[in-house]
C-alpha cells in the first residue's frame, strides 16, 4: 500500500474503498440469497414436523423431559462426542422434536382408546 500524501489522494482512496465495500455488500447479499434457496427444502421439511413449535407452558410431561433429557446426554454427550459442532447443535433439536411428537400422536391415541 502506498502512503497516501495529499488530499486528492485521500478522496480517491475513499471512493476506491466504498467501491470495494458495495461490491462486498452485494456478493454477500447473493451468496445468502443462494444460501437461502438450497435450504429452503430444509426448512419446509422442518416446518412439515413441527419441531420448532413454540412450547405450551405447563404441558411438559415427565416423559417428554426424561426423552429430552435421555437426547441430550446420550445422543449429544455420547454418541455425537466426535462430530462436528454443527451435526451436535441441529441433530439433538431435531430428535427431541420428533420424539415429541410421536409422544403427542401416543398420547392421543391413549386418550382416544381410553
Amino acid at each position: 500500500m502506498t502512503r497516501i500524501s495529499n488530499y486528492t489522494e485521500l478522496v480517491a482512496e475513499r471512493i476506491r474503498l466504498e467501491g470495494e465495500l458495495r461490491n462486498q455488500k452485494a456478493v454477500l447479499k447473493s451468496e445468502i440469497r443462494m444460501m437461502k434457496e438450497k435450504l429452503e427444502p430444509v426448512g419446509d421439511v422442518i416446518s412439515f414436523l413441527g419441531i420448532f413449535k413454540k412450547k405450551e407452558v405447563g404441558t411438559q410431561s415427565l416423559l417428554k423431559t426424561g426423552v429430552s433429557l435421555g437426547i441430550d446426554l446420550l445422543v449429544r454427550d455420547k454418541l455425537l462426542s466426535k462430530a462436528s459442532w454443527i451435526i451436535r447443535a441441529v441433530l439433538p433439536v431435531v430428535l427431541k422434536g420428533i420424539s415429541n411428537q410421536f409422544i403427542k400422536k401416543k398420547a392421543t391415541v391413549t386418550e382416544l382408546v381410553d
